[in-house]
């Protein structure tokens, strides 16, 4: 496995700290909106979701093998 750092740009607050969360996988609907580091919306449900709250993330990539 590979880990996979991901830290919001906030324009306004600050980043609300690190969670470790699943990968969106094909669902990622919404990952160029706008990240909300004012937020105040908790248990997010993948990276995404994590990203567009103001958290950073760590996910687990799988290496692919030949």
């Amino acid at each position: 496995m590979l880990d996979n750092l991901n830290i919001p740009s906030c324009t306004t607050g600050q980043v609300r700290g690190l969670v470790e969360v699943p990968v969106a996988g094909s669902d990622v609907q919404g990952i160029v909106d706008p990240q909300d580091c004012a937020s105040t919306a908790t248990n997010p449900a993948n990276d995404v979701d994590a990203l567009k709250a103001g958290y950073a993330t760590i996910t687990e990539l799988p290496i692919p093998t030949q």
